[in-house]
Order: C-alpha cells, then structure tokens, then sequence
C-alpha cells in the first residue's frame, strides 16, 4: 500500500517544516509574491472571458460559463510547474516544526 500512516504525513510535515525554516526570507517572500501574481493573473482571465463576451453570454451563459470554468485553474498551474510556493504552506508546515522543536522561534 503506497498511503502513508497519520504519523509518517506528520514527520514528512515537520522535515517540510524545516527546510522551509532554512529557507532565505527573500526567497519565500519572491516565491509568495510571484504565486500571488499566478493567481491573480488566472482570476483576470475568468474575468475576461465572463464579461468579454456580452454577445455569447446572453445567447448562452452556460456555454460561457463552462469556458470560464475550464480557464479557471490556469494560475493555479502556473504557480504548480513554476515551483511557486503560496505563504499559506508556510504557515501549515512551520507551527509543526516549533512546535516539535526542530525550529527555534
């Protein structure tokens, strides 16, 4: 069975937790800025296909819809296969880590 145990997920959280510990700050703040700007720019673009199309939106919302839907995940693949890291898996993994000890506050 490749699942791992409750308590293996939480030793892998803590090393997790570490590393990004070790981390330079510049970095997690330019990894966090950049994924915002990712997100950002995949919410634009719903944005642009749901009020870009007055035409087909009134013929068909739900055809229109469905396209923005299918763009929808577009920043979130963006900050995924660009290696970008969002502050909220810092703030899950480093309380682990202090609080088992392995990070000095």
């Amino acid at each position: 069975m490749d699942a791992l145990t409750p308590s293996q997920v939480t030793e892998l959280f803590i090393n997790l937790g570490l590393v990004k510990a070790k981390q330079a700050y510049y970095v997690t703040f330019f990894k966090a800025w950049m994924a915002g700007w990712m997100l950002c720019f995949g919410a634009m673009l719903v944005q642009l296909i749901l009020s870009g199309s007055p035409g087909l939106k009134a013929e068909n919302l739900a055809l229109i819809s469905l396209i923005a839907a299918f763009f929808f995940p577009v920043g979130l693949l963006m900050l995924v296969l660009t290696g970008q890291e969002l502050l909220t898996a810092h703030l899950m993994f480093m309380p682990m880590s202090l609080l088992r000890g392995k990070v000095k506050a």
